[in-house]
C-alpha cells in the first residue's frame, strides 16, 4: 500500500517472500510510483504453484496427508471438549471417502461420555503453509 506525504513519498510493498520499501523526494514521486506499480503487477501476477492437494480418489483417507484427531481433546493436552466445550467425541468411523468426496458424518449418539460423534482431521506436519491460496469445495447440511 503506498503512503504519501507532502515532502516525500514512501511506498511499501508486502509480498509473502519479501517486504520492499521505497522512498523518494518530491521530484522522484512519479518514478517511484511507476516502479511500485511495475513491481506489484509482476509479483502478484505470477502463477500459483500447487504444493499439496487431495482429490480423495481412493476409498480411504490418505494418512500421509491427514491426521485423525480422536477423542475429546484430553489426549492432546486440552480439557475435555477440546478446550471450548465441544459436545462431540471424534472418531475415525465418522469420516468416509466415496466417489471422490470426503464426508464427515455428525451423529447424535452417546460415545466416550459425549452426546454426539463426528470426525476431526488436520494436515499438521503433513502440509503446512504460511502463505498461499487455498481452494476447496464444501457443502454444509
Amino acid at each position: 500500500m503506498p503512503l504519501f506525504s507532502n515532502e516525500s513519498c514512501r511506498c511499501v510493498l508486502v509480498y509473502p517472500t519479501m517486504i520492499l520499501t521505497l522512498e523518494a523526494d518530491e521530484m522522484d514521486k512519479c518514478s517511484l510510483m511507476m516502479l511500485f506499480l511495475v513491481l506489484s503487477t509482476h509479483l502478484f501476477s505470477q502463477e500459483w504453484q500447487e504444493v499439496w492437494s487431495d482429490e480423495f480418489s481412493s476409498d480411504t483417507i490418505d494418512e500421509n496427508k491427514w491426521e485423525f484427531m480422536i477423542g475429546d481433546g484430553t489426549a492432546y493436552g486440552l480439557q475435555s471438549g477440546w478446550g471450548n466445550n465441544e459436545r462431540q467425541y471424534y472418531r475415525r468411523e465418522n469420516a468416509v471417502v466415496k466417489d471422490g468426496l470426503l464426508t464427515i458424518i455428525a451423529k447424535q449418539e452417546s460415545y466416550g461420555g459425549k452426546q454426539y460423534t463426528s470426525s476431526r482431521l488436520r494436515t499438521k506436519n503433513k502440509g503446512d503453509w504460511t502463505y498461499g491460496r487455498f481452494e476447496m469445495r464444501a457443502k454444509m447440511p
